[in-house]
């Protein structure tokens, strides 16, 4: 058996670096799959809530407008709020509603995760890039290295 030299386990030989890397793909997959899913559900369910405030406040000509309008009273608020475009403005607004939500959203993404791991594992088992995918994957790239 050859060993395999390397800063991190120098004196491994081919069948000990094989069963560490086996292991590490197992382990790296075990992880990303809930990671990946997790940020995709999340993002997915904030991107659609700020879209919907946004395009709520657009339409319905409520929003930013209106907060100028009530600054009307304070005179130095109402001059700082009307340099703002409006469209900024309900920007702004779609971000300060979305904080709002957070709770209830990361909630929802929570609930939702489960069901997006298992489209995500669904898909990487497609494309080989499953545990078991990964783990031929290594054993070739060993294999290649030897």
């Amino acid at each position: 058996m050859s060993v395999i030299n390397s800063p991190q386990g120098s004196s491994w030989d081919a069948d000990t670096l094989e069963a560490k890397a086996q292991d590490f793909a197992g382990t790296y997959v075990r992880v990303l799959i809930p990671g990946i899913s997790y940020t995709a559900t999340q993002f997915a369910l904030f991107a659609a809530a700020f879209v919907s405030a946004w395009t709520t406040l657009a339409v319905s000509g409520l929003g930013y407008t209106n907060l100028v309008e009530l600054a009307g009273r304070i005179e130095p608020l109402q001059q700082l709020l009307e340099r703002v475009d409006p469209a900024w403005g309900n920007t702004a607004l779609s971000f300060l509603v979305l904080e709002l939500m957070s709770p209830l959203l990361i909630g929802a993404s929570l609930a939702l995760t489960p069901k997006t791991v298992r489209a995500v594992t669904r898909q990487l088992e497609e494309w080989e890039l499953d545990e078991a995918g990964m783990r031929n994957k290594v054993s070739e790239l060993l294999k290649d290295a030897m």
